[in-house]
């Protein structure tokens, strides 16, 4: 569940990550709650330098030690996603800069080892300098094997051209940028981005 409010004169989103069954709790008791990664993975990003919204605050309730409901709040993002703002601006000059930062972040992941999880155009806002925010952290990891994180980047580099296909000239600009900003193309060519 996802909600926006104020806070303390400030616009948040606050996420609720529910509890589906007892079978669910026993399985979260095990492992960080949705909420505590998310938390965790603002403050990762924050710490290499790649934008995404302020994390303000984290929650876990918990009962008889099994975890329950767990809350995380951000900031706002009121800014607009990848695509719209690449298919929606006017400025050519500027909307180049929105793909070559947007194919500079998915190469600083590469080599950081992050997979997100869930690449979408979506996750992805734009400010009006081009740069990119990274959203919806809850399923983003750094992995330690090397292998497991270059297949998790190749699928979510899949995942985010899907939703550039329906537009050829935005897809081809986007595909010129990650041919431009990757040095080490072997990702691009599992992906099957052509070099």
């Amino acid at each position: 569940s996802v909600v926006r409010t104020l806070l303390a004169q400030l616009e948040a989103v606050i996420k609720r990550y529910n509890i589906k069954s007892l079978w669910h709790a026993f399985g979260r008791s095990w492992r960080p709650s949705r909420a505590a990664i998310s938390w965790s993975n603002a403050h990762r990003l924050q710490y290499y330098g790649i934008l995404t919204p302020q994390p303000l605050a984290m929650l876990e309730r918990r009962f008889l030690g099994l975890r329950g409901e767990a809350y995380f709040v951000s900031a706002v993002s009121a800014l607009p996603d990848a695509f719209t703002f690449c298919q929606a601006g006017s400025d050519d000059a500027l909307r180049a800069e929105a793909l070559r930062q947007l194919a500079l972040t998915c190469y600083r992941f590469y080599l950081l080892q992050i997979s997100h999880g869930d690449m979408k155009a979506t996750n992805l806002h734009v400010n009006a300098q081009g740069q990119i925010i990274v959203m919806d952290l809850d399923s983003m990891r750094q992995h330690r094997c090397a292998k497991r994180a270059l297949r998790a980047h190749v699928k979510d580099i899949r995942r985010l051209l899907q939703n550039w296909k329906d537009d050829t000239s935005l897809y081809n600009a986007l595909l010129q940028s990650f041919q431009a900003v990757y040095v080490d193309h072997a990702p691009l060519k599992l992906a099957g981005i052509s070099i």
